[in-house]
């Protein structure tokens, strides 16, 4: 399997659902990565919780999140969707109502 060419990854699904659903073969010489599942959920985990302490710290230092009970700010922060700008982007258009995606 050359990089790109089908997947650079596979296997990825059953890391995350369960047992392996297809048998790979190599042609030629092969170096893989390996994360085992375990580690692999580990990092999906502190990664997701590193996102969250983010996303909860951020709307803390606004007035109009600092108040709030934790059951709803929690609640902000599961919908909350963390999106880079670059400088002089357009993120929201006079007269729009949503923001640019």
């Amino acid at each position: 399997m050359m990089a790109n060419e089908v997947a650079d990854c596979f296997d990825c699904l059953a890391s995350l659902q369960g047992p392996r659903t297809a048998s790979i073969i190599t042609k030629e010489p092969t170096e893989l990565l390996r994360i085992d599942r375990d580690q692999f959920h580990e990092v999906l985990r502190a990664s997701k919780l590193q996102e969250i302490a983010r996303k909860q710290s951020f709307l803390r230092t606004h007035p109009s999140f600092h108040a709030l009970p934790e059951d709803i700010l929690k609640k902000f922060v599961d919908n909350a969707v963390i999106k880079d700008y670059k400088p002089a982007e357009m993120i929201i258009k006079v007269g729009r109502r949503q923001w640019t995606t």
